[in-house]
């Protein structure tokens, strides 16, 4: 089964939306969470930090792969949101 770790993006309604066992991080924990589960992993994190990912990743010999781009406003603030949902490549 696969487990979100989502970065920044910590509002209750993911949880009760992907599971309980989802994971609220920073980027740092994406990238611990998916190198921990190569092949089920699942990140959400912010696509202007998706270097920072990479970079982390590419310390472990593995390169994220979007595979979907969420674009929102948080309604809290206003502020636009662009998420990407990351898996390692294959």
């Amino acid at each position: 089964m696969s487990v979100l770790a989502s970065a920044q993006y910590h509002e209750p309604s993911l949880v009760f939306l992907v599971g309980t066992k989802t994971v609220l991080t920073d980027v740092d924990g994406v990238a611990q969470h998916l190198l921990g589960d190569p092949a089920c992993a699942l990140g959400l994190a912010p696509v202007g930090d998706e270097k920072r990912l990479d970079d982390l990743l590419a310390g472990q010999g593995k390169k994220a792969s979007r595979v979907a781009e969420i674009d929102g406003i948080n309604y809290s603030s206003g502020d636009k949101l662009s998420l990407g949902l990351y898996r390692v490549a294959n």
